[in-house]
């Protein structure tokens, strides 16, 4: 089974609905937020899942206040990237697979 297929049964399997689009990516809701897992068949033991659309800044007022946060997340968090995206905020959360995780 591919890494795509074996994630989207992973999702259906926990309640969601996932979409895959033509080169793998899913596309699935949770929590009132839209995810993407990148499901990369030639990157095996890697796991990307962004949020898209966290926030979207309304003026420019708001991007120092939103760049503090998110450059808060970068230094603090491990796993998580948070950046400022066309307006957006976006967070990723990216680590290492392996079969041991019984992932495949």
């Amino acid at each position: 089974m591919s890494k795509s297929a074996t994630f989207a049964a992973a999702l259906t399997s926990l309640g969601y609905t996932p979409k895959t689009d033509s080169d793998g990516d899913i596309f699935f809701a949770a929590e009132g937020f839209s995810h993407v897992l990148y499901a990369k068949e030639d990157d095996a033991e890697f796991l990307r899942m962004t949020i898209p659309n966290v926030i979207t800044l309304s003026d420019d007022a708001q991007y120092w206040p939103v760049l503090q946060a998110v450059n808060a997340v970068n230094r603090n968090i491990k796993v998580a990237k948070a950046y400022l995206y066309d307006q957006m905020v976006v967070v990723s959360v990216e680590n290492r697979l392996s079969a041991e995780d019984g992932v495949f």
